[in-house]
């Protein structure tokens, strides 16, 4: 039996002499892995389906629980990602957030849908890589059942600016403002949460607030998940 998947490729490894095993997340199937045969040799022409941030229609052969690469057709290489290196590890934390944080065989259109767009911000500079990845991660989290409340108090409801400190409850998912700070919140920046409800309005802000941000969201994916996005600690390395 064949099948046709529109897929990202995640991953690629090297599996006997000439062939690779792909690492694929599709819309219609969500995550799976596929082998594929002869494309490191010379002139194999494939070879261009097996690079991460390709973005085909494969086509597929299944033998049981065994899937095969037949066929490729490429719709878009976000070779350009791989031109800069915030665009790049900007890139590589939502492949990475894929392979760690994706079932085998759990469909996510809309997650689907949310990577595509993410990338093709990246790769033709619609948004800055670290806005990109923050807003990409925060929306992530929502679909797959793990978003948070950032614009207002997780207990009152009311507005977060304006108080001296802020209060996030990591087992409930919510920051809290000072009034409604109770046991068992852990005390964050302000301007975590405030940058985090700029970014996600399209406002501008200072790459200290975006790293911030961005190690208040690699820790949260860590407390939920138990996995660490290593991506994100390396993109917080880098000036924009």
């Amino acid at each position: 039996m064949e099948i046709k998947v529109n897929a990202l490729a995640l991953k690629s490894v090297d599996y006997k002499d000439n062939d690779k095993m792909l690492t694929l997340f599709s819309i219609e199937r969500g995550l799976l892995s596929a082998g594929i045969k002869g494309v490191k040799k010379a002139g194999a022409k494939l070879r261009f389906c097996t690079q991460p941030f390709c973005f085909a229609e494969y086509i597929i052969s299944v033998m049981g629980d065994r899937y095969t690469v037949t066929g490729a057709t490429e719709i878009e290489s976000f070779y350009n990602v791989r031109l800069d290196v915030l665009n790049f590890y900007a890139g590589s934390a939502i492949l990475e957030f894929l392979l760690k944080q994706c079932a085998e065989g759990e469909q996510n259109e809309q997650l689907f849908v949310h990577v595509i767009n993410s990338l093709k911000k990246i790769a033709f500079g619609e948004i800055a890589a670290k806005q990109n990845l923050i807003r990409f991660l925060v929306r992530a989290l929502e679909l797959i059942g793990y978003g948070f409340t950032y614009k207002a108090c997780l207990h009152c409801g009311g507005q977060l600016s304006g108080y001296e400190r802020c209060y996030f409850d990591f087992e409930k998912g919510g920051a809290v403002c000072q009034n409604c700070a109770q046991f068992g919140v852990r005390e964050v920046l302000p301007a975590t949460i405030n940058g985090i409800f700029n970014v996600m309005n399209g406002l501008e802000e200072s790459e200290e607030v975006l790293n911030y941000v961005l190690k208040f969201l690699h820790y949260y994916i860590e407390y939920k998940t138990g996995v660490k996005i290593t991506c994100i600690e390396e993109i917080i390395k880098l000036k924009a």
